[in-house]
């Protein structure tokens, strides 16, 4: 059972390329789990496409299942990160491989807009690939 001291946000980007410093986020999903007795108990979620304001390579569209129509449609990044803001305010975070792409992506999208990610300064960050490097090593020893 997960027991959870403040909020939790569990977020998955998807990018125009993997280095964080110059991709440009094309979706964004989060979730947010919130402690029993604070905040509503139910879940609250969200998922949409991003409009990076660049153009975006075939292979990142084929890879992401993602249209250029629906990016063309989308919202720009300054406006979903607006709606993006009160999962992070006051949350701790957690992703798959989320300290080595997407928080430093989010931080990158952030710096963009002369801002700094919305959050605790004391915020955690549960890394599921880092915890599943621990948990089942991929060693010659563990196999």
């Amino acid at each position: 059972m997960l027991s959870l001291s403040r909020p939790l946000t569990i977020i998955d980007l998807e990018a125009t390329g993997t280095d964080p410093e110059s991709a440009r986020i094309i979706q964004v999903a989060v979730q947010r789990l919130a402690p029993r007795g604070t905040e509503t108990e139910r879940p609250s979620r969200f998922s949409t496409v991003v409009n990076p304001g660049i153009p975006v390579d075939d292979h990142i569209l084929d890879l992401t299942g993602i249209t250029q129509e629906q990016i063309d449609k989308a919202d720009p990044w300054f406006e979903v990160a607006k709606r993006l803001e009160r999962d992070l305010i006051g949350a701790d975070l957690a992703g798959y491989n989320i300290l080595s792409y997407d928080y430093p992506l989010l931080e990158a999208e952030y710096e963009r807009l002369n801002r700094d990610v919305p959050g605790p300064e004391d915020r955690k960050i549960v890394d599921a690939y880092q915890l599943e490097k621990r948990l089942r090593p991929r060693t010659l020893e563990a196999v």
